[in-house]
């Protein structure tokens, strides 16, 4: 339902869908955009109609400057995204979340790991497991949208695919806030992103592991791994369709390139393609599969503009608006040459972060740190981030360090002397 409180402007009135016709210009929806593959803006047949109330669709604001009015429409206004988030609990601030979203953190690796051992095993997924799980991270992420990303850089990970399979949820779960997205619609789809390699469970551990490019015939076994997912699941699963297209669909791509189905877009849903982008990040940020390694702000810059014809670019672009240029965790530096650790975003268009500066300029490092807020900086001379750096290059144990400082625990020990120096 679209609130009555949202909806601003004398020209736009919200009508049932049952009064939607041909001539009709629709400014937004009661669902998300992207949960719905119909042409936005002006309908221009009935089929429009009736594909907009197969995809649940039950209400529309129409905007009747710009196309035909209802005589039966009531005034009302509408701006803002098509649906919030249902249940949404209040804000809380990054360091107050850190601790909590710690915890979850790992008992969401602690289950997800169990349950691939279970399914490794011969038994069927816990999808009420599953469930649980996300939406756990569901209300860390709606409390703050930072605390649990920022997780995936601050502490250490692995290759291993339950991992990476939280990690894509998290990163997903974040993109939904961005895109306004129901807290039901953002389940379905963090189901889709936390189960979305399950299938590798029925894969030869060696092929999952291996760390060097696949031979012609292993890559053959490896592209069945989404379909082998999707086949774990009956009708008694209780797993919703939106959530096992993601597990399907997750290596299709715009251009008809992907895989199992070779898929091009409108095929694909708009849930895989989200899952698909955040993927790709996550592989490129881990360096998994023996590849090379590349900061935050290297793999967004490679997902825009190298990804290709097979990313939908209007979800890569919200993606990147949902992370910030420089997500939290990376490690930057500073235009005054001191180097520091990203720990929030300012979610507005200048996507301006939070940094705590680790090293002076000669790269010695401070024994208290100090926060800066680049989005309330003097006037005069502010600070600006110059670049993106991969900590371990630089003989810098960001997750040790984080550990030793009690940053995650809040139980911040009192500075000592640190005579540690980076290249």
């Amino acid at each position: 339902m679209i609130p009555d409180a949202d909806l601003k402007g004398p020209m736009l009135r919200k009508i049932p869908i049952d009064q939607l016709v041909p001539g009709m210009y629709v400014e937004q929806l009661d669902r998300s955009w992207l949960l719905v593959p119909v042409f936005r803006n002006p309908i221009t047949s009935g089929d429009q109609v009736r594909k907009l109330k197969e995809w649940d669709v039950r209400e529309v604001v129409i905007d009747t400057d710009k196309g035909i009015d209802s005589p039966a429409a009531a005034p009302g206004p509408a701006t803002g995204p098509a649906s919030g988030p249902a249940g949404r609990p209040d804000p809380v601030p990054y360091e107050v979340e850190l601790s909590g979203a710690n915890t979850i953190y790992e008992e969401a690796l602690d289950s997800v790991s169990r349950m691939m051992d279970a399914v490794r095993n011969g038994e069927k997924p816990d999808v009420a497991l599953a469930d649980a799980t996300v939406d756990e991270l569901i209300g860390s992420v709606l409390r703050n949208r930072d605390a649990l990303a920022s997780l995936l850089s601050l502490k250490e990970h692995s290759d291993a695919t339950f991992q990476h399979c939280v990690r894509v949820c998290i990163l997903t779960l974040v993109f939904c806030t961005r895109l306004g997205f129901a807290r039901s619609e953002s389940k379905s789809v963090g189901i889709g992103a936390l189960l979305h390699d399950i299938g590798k469970t029925q894969l030869p551990l060696a092929l999952v592991e291996k760390q060097t490019p696949y031979e012609a015939e292993e890559f053959q076994d490896y592209r069945t791994h989404p379909l082998l997912g999707a086949q774990l699941f009956d009708q008694a699963s209780g797993i919703e369709k939106r959530s096992l297209l993601v597990l399907l669909q997750h290596h299709e791509r715009s251009d008809g390139s992907g895989f199992p189905q070779g898929l091009v877009k409108d095929e694909i849903s708009r849930m895989a393609s989200m899952v698909m982008i955040v993927d790709t990040y996550d592989n490129l940020t881990t360096g998994r599969q023996g590849k090379a390694r590349m900061t935050p702000y290297e793999a967004l810059q490679w997902i825009r503009q190298w990804g290709g014809p097979g990313f939908d670019a209007q979800l890569v672009d919200e993606f990147v608006s949902a992370l910030g240029l420089y997500p939290v965790g990376s490690f930057v530096r500073l235009s005054d040459h001191r180097l520091g650790i990203v720990l929030a975003v300012h979610h507005n268009p200048a996507l301006l972060p939070k940094v705590w500066v680790v090293f002076d300029a000669q790269h010695r490092m401070l024994p208290e740190g100090e926060t800066i807020d680049m989005a309330h900086q003097p006037s005069s001379n502010p600070l600006s981030i110059v670049t993106s750096l991969l900590p371990q290059k630089l003989g810098f144990d960001l997750p040790g360090y984080v550990r030793e400082r009690g940053l995650l625990t809040g139980q911040v020990p009192e500075p000592e002397p640190d005579t540690r120096h980076i290249s």
